[in-house]
Formats: structure tokens, C-alpha cells, sequence
């Protein structure tokens, strides 16, 4: 890990190839992450996050649905939201002055989630939103 990785100055721009591998390796015990932060190089962590109770809930668009109602308090909740042709990257725009994606804050309300999680998924919704101001509809 301590090792010194030189960069192709003269590769064509945007040459992912060019760029240096980064190490991957699964979750690590306590012990193991301590060193990882120690080496302080970069590493993708395979499988940290599979067993959060989101993670898991939105392994079908009903499962996240359900998870997402749960959480429902009645309050504003910051939202991102992004066209389709972006395909689910949030980052910035092409001339890099502005964001892929627009970020606001929603009243997210149980009779509005199957309209909302529709157009999150791209599945059919059980029943027609309604609302207004903030509201996700």
C-alpha cells in the first residue's frame, strides 16, 4: 500500500484507463480499517453497506417503497432528483458550473409516496397523488 503510483501526464484527457487501479477488498474487521485509514491510500470497500436496512429494503421497488413509508415523520427531507438520461449519477454538469441533478427539500406524506416511488422506480402507482406547495407529487 505504501507504494508511489505515477500518473500518464500525456494520456488523451479522459483516458479512464490512464489512471491509476485502486486496491478493493471486502468489509474489514475494526482492526483492518484502522489500518486502512493509517495507510491513507485509496481503497473501494466491496460490500460495506450490503447489510444496512436500506440497502437490503430496496432490493425490489417494494421493499423500498415499504422502507421508505416507514419512515415518514410529516416533515421536510432533503431530496435529489436527476432526468433518467443521467442513469442514477448524481455529479456535475458537463461544463462543470453546475450540478447533474437538482436538490430540494420535500414534505414526503404517506398519501403521496406510491406517485413519488413511482417516479423514483419506474413502477406503476397504486393510487393517484395529490398535494401541493413542497410536496412530492
Amino acid at each position: 500500500m505504501g507504494e508511489v503510483v505515477r500518473i500518464d501526464r500525456d494520456a488523451p484527457a479522459g483516458d479512464l484507463d490512464a489512471l491509476p487501479r485502486v486496491a478493493e477488498q471486502g468489509p474489514p474487521t475494526p482492526a483492518e480499517f484502522a489500518g486502512l485509514i493509517a495507510a491513507e491510500q485509496p481503497v473501494v470497500l466491496r460490500g460495506l453497506v450490503d447489510r444496512w436496512p436500506a440497502v437490503e429494503a430496496g432490493r425490489t421497488p417494494a421493499g423500498l417503497i415499504a422502507y421508505l413509508k416507514g419512515m415518514d415523520r410529516g416533515v421536510p427531507a432533503p431530496v435529489m432528483e436527476a432526468p433518467a438520461k443521467s442513469g442514477g449519477s448524481f455529479a456535475y454538469g458537463p461544463d462543470m458550473r453546475e450540478f447533474s441533478f437538482m436538490k430540494r427539500f420535500c414534505i414526503c406524506t404517506a398519501p403521496h409516496w406510491s406517485c413519488a416511488a413511482s417516479q423514483l422506480l419506474g413502477v406503476s402507482p397504486a393510487e393517484p397523488a395529490t398535494g401541493r406547495g413542497s410536496q412530492v407529487r
